[in-house]
């Protein structure tokens, strides 16, 4: 729950840096792999997903870095779970 409200909290200031991917893409942040792959399989070429969890990461102990919030501020979308 606390990364969740993190994430609220920190996608809300969006508005502060604003950028798109360098090919003009929207871009699209998932925080695991699976929700990742669904997302490529689902919008095809019209996003840029960015994945913050390597593959085999626990998301009980995952701790975001302060590049994976940079990402979730420019983030179009963010998925989650």
């Amino acid at each position: 729950l606390g990364m969740a409200v993190g994430l609220v909290g920190v996608v809300g200031c969006r508005q502060l840096v604003r950028d798109s991917s360098k090919d003009g893409k929207k871009i699209l942040v998932a925080t695991t792999g699976m929700i990742a792959d669904i997302a490529r399989r689902l919008i095809g070429d019209e996003f840029q997903v960015v994945q913050l969890m390597g593959d085999g990461v626990d998301p009980h102990l995952y701790k975001p870095t302060r590049d994976d919030l940079v990402q979730l501020i420019r983030a179009d979308v963010v998925l989650y779970n």
